[in-house]
């Protein structure tokens, strides 16, 4: 998956392996962060996406390419397994790649109904 064209951002084919992915949960923010393999350690923004709904869904994207290099669930617990209750697995330890991977399909679909928001400004 990368995102080309920060202006009018798309996510490509295919999707990363859900096994290959890293990151997890904070319990404090409530924000869950999945990176794609080889992304660790890359600075990125985050890409809202302006969905007229409860489920607060980004793109991570890489500061020098704008490549997609993970994604951000916020308000997991709070509001996302509403809508999607075998998502609360994603906040333990090793969640199921299928869970992973219904997570990374849901959040690609949302991106190319809804496209990128806003980007806040870097401070």
């Amino acid at each position: 998956m990368a995102v080309t064209n920060a202006a009018a951002m798309t996510i490509t084919e295919p999707l990363p392996d859900p096994a290959q992915t890293g990151g997890g949960y904070n319990p404090l923010a409530d924000e869950l962060v999945i990176r794609f393999a080889g992304t660790t350690g890359q600075r990125s923004f985050v890409v809202p996406i302006p969905a007229a709904d409860d489920l607060e869904s980004n793109v991570l994207s890489a500061d020098k390419t704008g490549a997609a290099v993970g994604v951000q669930i916020d308000n997991l617990l709070f509001r996302a397994v509403v809508a999607h209750p075998t998502w609360r697995v994603l906040a333990e330890p090793n969640p199921p790649t299928e869970v992973v991977a219904d997570l990374l399909a849901e959040v690609k679909r949302r991106f190319d109904r809804y496209g990128a928001g806003e980007i806040p400004p870097m401070g």
